[in-house]
């Protein structure tokens, strides 16, 4: 760098500046005089009118020449060599934060941070930003009450601590991840055993403290309170549905409900109507205050439908004709109807089981009283439902089961259940002779073992023959005993 032509006195201040910190940075005459070479090399020649000497330890070197002028020129002897750099140590960040609000323009936003999937497959973590809404709209303390409720929706979508409760940890991840994902029966049913009966016992418990003795200890209870053995699976079910989420959150290791031991469930004596008793209670079902009980009744003895398949079938998947019709990217044939679908109390899904997605064929009656249906019902359209109450919504489980049951009150079976009728069809079918594997089609079970199950009634004919059989070698007149003492 050169310098330029500078005052007499100038030129041996800025010398005499630079002079004095290379000396004490230790360096000697000829270091100095290189160092001048290489910044100012018009200065050289005044090196020579100075006093060039180590400078002592502690005593600063007297500068006597315009010190105020100009700031201190620091030139440097070497560049420093940096050590090697370190990779960072990734520190886990907070899963919980609490936002700052901010105006923008004329917006309230938040910037909260988020998880998201990397091109490599990892997990990580970006500031995005959240409109809560216009300034003349909302108010300050109402946009601080939208931000609060957004960080905690935010903040549960991250992994959950280690030291996390049963109750933190089922409402804000097992229940966000696991239960909302259940169809509706089950989602009840999580709710109805959680709720009251699990979170109240070990809810405070944190999730690495929960051993088996606790979680058997929370059955034996509940069976010394009187509960029944079908509340104890749900317990135990529920519990061994959570932990396992827990494990793959590295929250525990191991499963303490999966040991859990339960008494012996006694299921109760199946029911099913005898052929004259359901003669009976179709003909009470003619009344127009049971509709359409009548035609539910028929097509779950007659096609073993169950409630729920019979309150989610749509038009499109009826055949009443003789006609070949396409339903679903599947040929229907003529007088037939199509499972695809359910309706469980208030929502459509699929099936119970991919064995129920079945095509089953319609007897001439019902196809008669289906056409009559379709006919004086203003839903009729192809995305309409078969049986609809006067809006065209589905119709109610609790409604249609009131009506069954008054209806069974008076033909002598007040205990009769949607469900019975279809037992009913599981034993009509074996008692004329179908055989087992189309039973097991009809029925939409996945294996034969469930299908016999609903035969209540054996077929004692077939087995009667080999009995006496036996009887007879037993008791022949020509067969004496002789017993020799």
């Amino acid at each position: 760098m050169a310098i330029g032509p500078n005052p007499p006195d100038l030129s041996i201040q800025r010398c005499t500046e630079l002079v004095r910190l290379l000396r004490e940075r230790g360096a000697d005459r000829q270091e100095i005089r290189a160092a001048l070479g290489i910044v100012a090399p018009s200065l050289i020649p005044l090196t020579d009118q100075l006093d060039i000497r180590p400078a002592e330890p502690g005593r600063p070197t007297p500068i006597t020449t315009h010190t105020s002028r100009e700031p201190t020129l620091c030139v440097p002897l070497k560049t420093k060599e940096r050590a090697p750099t370190m990779q960072k140590r990734q520190m886990p960040k907070n899963s919980t934060q609490k936002g700052c609000l901010q105006r923008h323009g004329k917006m309230w936003r938040v910037f909260l941070r988020e998880n998201y999937s990397r091109p490599d497959g990892t997990v990580g973590r970006k500031l995005v930003p959240h409109p809560l809404g216009r300034i003349d709209e909302i108010s300050k303390e109402e946009a601080r009450q939208k931000m609060a409720q957004l960080v905690v929706e935010i903040n549960q979508r991250t992994t959950p601590p280690t030291n996390v409760t049963v109750q933190e940890f089922y409402s804000g991840c097992f229940e966000r991840e696991h239960v909302m994902k259940q169809k509706y029966s089950g989602r009840e049913t999580y709710r109805r055993t959680f709720g009251p009966h699990i979170i109240p016992a070990i809810g405070d418990m944190k999730m690495t403290e929960i051993t088996l003795g606790h979680v058997q200890q929370l059955c034996d209870l509940k069976l010394a309170e009187g509960k029944s053995t079908s509340l104890l699976s749900h317990i135990k079910c529920g519990l061994t549905a959570m932990f396992d989420r827990a494990i793959g959150h590295r929250i525990i290791t191991y499963n303490p409900a999966s040991a859990i031991t339960l008494p012996k469930m006694t299921h109760a004596e199946p029911r099913c109507p005898t052929l004259e008793e359901v003669r009976a209670l179709l003909a009470v079902q003619r009344d127009s205050d049971y509709f359409p009980t009548w035609e539910l009744t028929l097509l779950a003895c007659c096609d073993s439908l169950n409630f729920a398949e019979m309150a989610g079938l749509l038009w499109p998947r009826v055949s009443l004709t003789d006609q070949l019709v396409l339903a679903d990217g599947q040929n229907l044939p003529g007088y037939s109807v199509a499972i695809r679908q359910n309706f469980y109390r208030k929502e459509f899904g699929t099936t119970k089981s991919p064995a129920r997605n079945r095509i089953l064929p319609l007897p001439m009656a019902l196809v008669e009283a289906l056409t009559a249906v379709r006919t004086r019902s203003q839903f009729s359209a192809p995305d309409d439902l078969v049986f609809c109450e006067a809006k065209g919504v589905a119709i109610s489980y609790d409604v249609m089961l009131r009506k069954l049951k008054k209806a069974g009150k008076q033909v002598g079976i007040p205990w009769i259940s949607w469900h019975d009728l279809r037992r009913y069809c599981a034993n009509a079918l074996d008692r004329l002779g179908m055989p087992e594997e189309d039973r097991q089609y009809m029925m939409g079970h996945s294996s034969a073992a469930m299908t016999r199950r609903y035969t209540t009634i054996p077929d004692i004919e077939r087995k009667r023959s080999y009995v006496e059989q036996i009887a007879r070698e037993l008791l022949a007149p020509d067969v004496t005993t002789a017993v020799t003492r």
